[in-house]
């Protein structure tokens, strides 16, 4: 009913701009990491805060996909028609994101 409505609009919309946030955070953690790299191929960032890093990235993913389809939910209820995004699709790719999602539950 209207509650349903609310609450998904409110997630929609109070969940957008942490995510986004987060991602910008991510993103520039891992461009100062690649900065700071040595010739030699190390970090001065520890080993182990690459497979955290990696894996908020893919929570965020699985995160900001669930706002979308919060969205999605919220256009059918007020009747609008969804268009399919259509493009390529890497098997591949949904692969390793699902295996590095996998491994950093």
């Amino acid at each position: 009913g209207r509650a349903q409505e609310r609450y998904i609009a409110a997630l929609s919309h109070d969940f957008g701009t942490p995510i986004s946030a987060l991602q910008m955070a991510t993103q520039q953690i891992e461009e100062a990491m690649r900065a700071e790299a040595k010739p030699e191929g190390t970090s001065p960032v520890p080993a182990r805060v690459l497979p955290l890093l990696s894996g908020m990235q893919a929570a965020l993913e699985v995160m900001s996909a669930l706002k979308r389809k919060a969205v999605d939910v919220g256009k059918l209820q007020h009747g609008e028609r969804l268009t399919p995004e259509r493009g390529p699709v890497s098997l591949r790719e949904i692969q390793k994101r699902l295996i590095k999602y996998i491994k950093n539950c």
